[in-house]
Order: structure tokens, then C-alpha cells, then sequence
């Protein structure tokens, strides 16, 4: 079911997927289960502002994020939540952002990662059709083939996946491949 735009269903796979790839790219990023937890609750609330502003969601559910009570969650860790929300689509980590440059540098370089990640899978559910049924990872020197193994054409997720890549090339220094196996 989709309200204004915010379709559970696509959070639902995105957060899939971003554990998938989190989990396939651990030699490459080597965070740790906190991280891991924290991206798969900002793929799960990272549309969230769509309910306030469409075009701007990212920004909305940021604000969202930081004004909503997570019980069980630190302070920090609200914030990277809401700043993996912010920086999944559009901008780029950036230390101008007031929340982002307030973090330690070791965890801006996690939520660097994480929004990388987080933005690859986005784009690999851009039709909202859960159109890739899995994900699976190949590591090389200079590069990373993701291979989406696919129930459907997945014209739109590869595009948009190729284009939401940027950031994952800048911050890993590996060049992404996408390649398709039907399923």
C-alpha cells in the first residue's frame, strides 16, 4: 500500500538489500553489527519525510528522525540514523552539515560507508517492484561487480543503481559493476 508517495513495502527491500550488501562488503568497509543495525534502520525509516515533502523527502525525514523518540537509542545513534536518511539520495556527506561534522571523525567515515551502501540499494528497488530477488559481491583491487539476481527486467534500478554509485566509488576507490543473473 502506498500513502502519499511512502511505500513500506520499498522500505521493507531496501533495507533488505542494504543488509545484503552490508553483510557481502564487509572485507571492504569493516564495520560491526552496530553499524550494520543502524543501516538497516535508516533503509527502514529513510522515506519516511515523503509523508511532508516528496521532493525534498531526504531532508524531511531527517527532521523527522531527529524529532522522533527512539527509545533504546543514544543520542549519536539517532543522528546517524537520520543523517544515512539524509544522504541517501542528492548530497553527499559534507562538513558544513552541522550534525554530520559534530560526529567523531571515526564515525563520519562509518556514515560515509553507510550512505554509500545505503544509496546502491535504494536505487536497486528505484521501481518500488522488488525486481532484484538478491545480491551477492565480488571484491577485486579496483573494482566491486554487484550481481542482482533478478525476477523482472530491472532497466530502472540499474540506472538507478549506476547513477547513486558516485558515492560508493569516491569513498571505497573501486569502480562499480553491475551485472545481472535471472533467477
Amino acid at each position: 500500500m502506498t500513502t502519499f508517495g511512502w511505500d513500506p513495502e520499498h522500505m521493507r527491500q531496501v533495507a533488505r538489500l542494504s543488509v545484503a550488501l552490508f553483510d557481502a562488503l564487509l572485507p571492504l568497509h569493516r564495520l560491526d553489527a552496530e553499524e550494520r543495525f543502524l543501516l538497516e534502520a535508516a533503509a527502514i525509516v529513510h522515506d519516511v519525510g515523503f509523508l511532508i515533502n516528496e521532493n525534498n523527502h531526504h531532508k524531511e525525514s531527517f527532521r523527522a528522525i531527529m524529532n522522533a523518540d527512539f527509545p533504546g537509542l543514544d543520542d549519536e545513534q539517532k543522528i546517524i540514523i537520520a543523517l544515512l536518511a539524509r544522504y541517501h539520495r542528492r548530497t553527499k556527506p559534507k562538513m558544513k552539515h552541522k550534525y554530520f561534522a559534530s560526529l567523531p571523525a571515526v564515525k563520519r567515515i562509518h556514515v560515509q560507508k553507510l550512505a554509500a551502501i545505503l544509496r546502491i540499494a535504494d536505487g536497486l528497488d528505484r521501481s518500488h517492484t522488488n525486481a532484484i530477488n538478491s545480491v551477492s559481491c565480488k571484491i577485486e583491487e579496483t573494482d566491486v561487480a554487484f550481481i542482482l539476481h533478478v525476477r523482472v527486467n530491472p532497466s530502472a534500478e540499474l540506472y538507478a543503481a549506476q547513477k547513486k554509485a558516485s558515492l560508493f566509488e569516491e569513498i571505497f576507490s573501486r569502480h562499480v559493476i553491475f551485472l545481472i543473473e535471472s533467477t
